[in-house]
């Protein structure tokens, strides 16, 4: 099997309104004898709803613990057992913010985009309208957003472009925590060499074309190219909180192999 080096690098900023953050993320990598795994993970409160930043946080803080819990086995299992373990954790923080609510007489919810990366493939768990992209040749939403927006123009009752600038577009069918029963949405691939995954919330994608997240990749520091895109959402007026964690995936390479590679390509 293939080993894979994983590199990260993610901001999470409150915006030109909101006073407090409600996206919460998590970034958290491992290496272990079958190469290096992580997950990766956005959970954006919602902002029309009490306490979101609670919402997402509960996400954060249940995702964290299984994470540091399950990292030793999360090898051994194989796809269904992975995608499994995922939605049962779902399916708690559901449960868990559902009751925080009850007990505090409050609506708050929260999306849900999830990737994990483990034993040179990828899973994906996903609820509400945050979004998980890979760009390799080209930028791939492997995520479908449960809006309304969304389904209509899977209908064919809107364009897309109309879809950008509906009134309806923040209006979520599906979100952690306001329903008892969620639907999950979920995918796995087979990680490559060079594979590039996007991971943001809506505040990040609303105010940006294809082309220009694509343009993240431009820069060899990518830590420089997330802030700049970001500080270009601001200037664009974006209203919510902006997050987003871009990923370089790149076969691992025995290092004295790797220098005869790079003096066999001079």
């Amino acid at each position: 099997m293939k080993k894979y080096k994983i590199a990260a690098r993610a901001i999470s900023d409150v915006g030109v309104i909101k006073k407090v953050n409600e996206d919460s993320i998590i970034v958290k990598l491992a290496i272990g004898p079958k190469g290096n795994h992580g997950i990766f993970a956005i959970f954006d409160g919602l902002g029309g709803l009490k306490k979101g930043d609670k919402a997402s946080g509960i996400c954060k803080s249940i995702f964290e613990h299984w994470w540091n819990n399950k990292i030793k086995v999360l090898p051994s299992l194989n796809d269904t057992e992975i995608i499994n373990s995922i939605n049962d954790i779902l399916y708690y923080c559901n449960n868990e913010i559902s009751i925080y609510g009850e007990e505090n007489n409050i609506n708050l919810g929260s999306t849900a985009s999830i990737l994990l990366i483990v034993k040179g493939k990828y899973y994906i768990a996903h609820v509400g309208d945050s979004r998980i992209y890979k760009y390799k040749k080209g930028l791939e939403q492997l995520t479908e957003d449960h809006s309304l927006v969304a389904l209509k123009v899977k209908k064919g009752e809107m364009t897309l472009e109309e879809s950008k600038v509906s009134k309806e577009k923040n209006i979520l069918l599906q979100c952690i925590g306001i329903r008892p029963d969620i639907e999950i949405y979920n995918k796995i691939g087979s990680i490559k060499d060079g594979d590039k995954f996007i991971l943001c919330s809506d505040g990040f994608s609303n105010r940006l074309q294809d082309i220009e997240i694509c343009d993240l990749f431009n820069y060899e520091d990518r830590g420089i190219s997330l802030k700049e895109t970001i500080d270009l959402v601001k200037s664009r007026g974006e209203r919510d909180n902006i997050s987003a964690i871009v990923l370089d995936v790149e076969k691992d390479v025995n290092p004295i192999l790797k220098r005869i590679m790079k003096l066999i390509r001079r």
